[in-house]
């Protein structure tokens, strides 16, 4: 992938997920702007973008063990969610599950949020049969 201030960061990090450890490093948020370029996300920051992107580059050598999604059949893209992504869940849902409860009992004012938070994880656990 050629690399430079117009690339979008949904791109960067669709193309490697390796590029997200950078990002977040910098506190460059690719969830909800990643329909951004990298010279967009850097525009307000101290960071040079030449700088940043040879940093990005550095990052992203060596092999990419990223399965390439959209080269899976529906039937395999399937089968790896349930494989890989669905028992990766089942083995950390117990402990955000366990933070979050902890969280909300010990502040002394948890926000809505967070209490709301607390109680959808619940029902999710139930729904998704954890232990």
């Amino acid at each position: 992938m050629n690399i430079n201030g117009n690339t979008k960061l949904s791109d960067l990090v669709i193309t490697d997920y390796r590029a997200s450890e950078v990002l977040e490093k910098y506190n460059i948020n690719f969830f909800n702007k990643g329909n951004i370029s990298l010279s967009e996300a850097l525009n307000d920051s101290i960071i040079d973008v030449e700088n940043f992107i040879t940093e990005l580059k550095t990052s992203l050598k060596g092999e990419n063990d990223n399965p390439q999604f959209n080269d899976f059949s529906i039937e395999s893209l399937i089968k790896y969610i349930k494989d890989v992504h669905h028992e990766y869940i089942r083995n950390t849902f117990p402990v955000l599950n366990s933070l979050t409860k902890e969280i909300s009992v010990t502040q002394k004012n948890p926000s809505i949020e967070l209490l709301e938070l607390a109680e959808l994880y619940k029902a999710l656990k139930e729904t998704i049969g954890t232990r």
